[in-house]
């Protein structure tokens, strides 16, 4: 017999039911432990290192008119003052979001300046429509600005994640993966209606080294390439001629000039992309990982655009960071872009949640697991 000892207390077992005992109290051990510690990983507040460069929003100082934003490639980001869009928001608090795994680790700083409709957007208070979670999960559907201004942040933060959980849109084709299985592909419609074979156009901003999207799309439908990324230490070059792949060490942003930073970037908005290249139509495909700077590219080209010449189809990575700023206007931001992307006829044909652990994230105001990078595919309709 073997004898167990616990404090006054003595417990005899026979061997192999004491080998049997110590093994049944070693695994819940294990299990408690590791309960535990999942815990603590999700209750803990963490600062993400996200794929994108940092961006902290921060007061203007007193100036008005102007504005600091972040123009970011894929895992790079530099800034550069500029005037503000109409759709531009302030936030009142700094906080650092996210860094890069290639780009530098400096810190960068925003400022959003805030227009007389959104500060009276973040002062309305009335309870929201009760249907609004029914008309975005079911129908597609955002409710109006108006609206959305006086939800809650654990509104629009609920808001938002089930709005990305819907498709508005069939492509009529099978959804065709382009390039990498993995972070670098993209999901492409190839319905003769959104991408016509041998005679498309695409833009491609944020490569990172990485041209298997641009390379596959080239070669599988005979579309003419253009490649856009300041950050790959690259001068522009042709990258093929059959099939036709142009580099360009370009950025995507809301303004023509040079980024203020270190790296003195050469950026550009779409129109003065298409400019320099002699575009007189727009591209038939329009793809952007371009780590946050989306929330400044897209309203400029959405505001500057003519409706009926926006691209087919719009491919893009969608980033959520948020930290120590004002998360309502953030969120309002962000939903308020999705809005203007539904109003002007792009649908959502195609969603894919980036499960990386750097883009799952905690809601302060839900308590949920929430999803921070959608890869969305758009499509664009005709609208009346």
């Amino acid at each position: 017999m073997m004898e167990i000892i616990c404090g006054k207390c003595a417990l005899k077992l026979h061997p192999i039911s004491a080998f049997v005992f110590l093994i049944l109290c070693t695994g819940l051990l294990l299990l408690y432990e590791e309960g535990y510690q999942r815990d603590i990983l999700a209750n803990s507040p963490k600062h993400i290192p996200g794929p994108s460069d940092q961006f902290i929003y921060s007061n203007s100082n007193g100036k008005q008119g102007s504005e600091v934003v972040t123009m970011q490639t894929r895992k790079s980001s530099s800034v550069r003052k500029v005037k503000p869009l109409n759709t531009t928001m302030k936030s009142t608090k700094q906080a650092p979001i996210v860094s890069s795994k290639a780009a530098s680790k400096s810190l960068v700083k925003g400022v959003l300046t805030m227009t007389p409709v959104m500060h009276e957007c973040l002062n309305a208070k009335a309870p929201p429509n009760d249907n609004y979670l029914r008309d975005a999960l079911l129908l597609g559907k955002l409710p109006s600005k108006t609206e959305m201004c006086v939800m809650s942040v654990a509104h629009l933060d609920t808001l938002l994640q089930a709005y990305m959980n819907t498709i508005q849109i069939l492509c009529g084709s099978s959804m065709v993966r382009m390039g990498a299985r993995r972070d670098g592909g993209w999901d492409v419609c190839p319905n003769a209606r959104y991408l016509q074979k041998d005679n498309c156009l695409v833009y491609s901003f944020g490569i990172n080294n990485d041209f298997s999207f641009d390379d596959a799309i080239a070669r599988d439908y005979g579309c003419k390439v253009h490649s856009f990324d300041p950050s790959m230490k690259k001068s522009d070059h042709i990258r093929s001629q059959k099939p036709f792949v142009s580099f360009h060490a370009t950025g995507l942003s809301n303004f023509n000039g040079t980024s203020s930073d270190r790296h003195r970037w050469k950026m550009r908005t779409l129109s003065g992309i298409r400019h320099e290249l002699g575009h007189k139509v727009m591209p038939d495909v329009l793809k952007m990982d371009i780590e946050f700077s989306e929330w400044n590219a897209l309203p400029d080209i959405l505001h500057k655009t003519p409706v009926n010449q926006l691209p087919k189809q719009l491919i893009a990575e969608f980033h959520y960071f948020v930290f120590k700023t004002d998360l309502k206007t953030h969120w309002l931001k962000v939903l308020f872009t999705f809005r203007d992307l539904y109003e002007v006829g792009y649908r959502i044909a195609w969603i894919s949640r980036n499960i990386d652990v750097n883009c799952i994230k905690k809601s302060k105001s839900t308590g949920a697991m929430y999803y921070l990078c959608h890869e969305v595919t758009f499509l664009k309709e005709n609208i009346a």
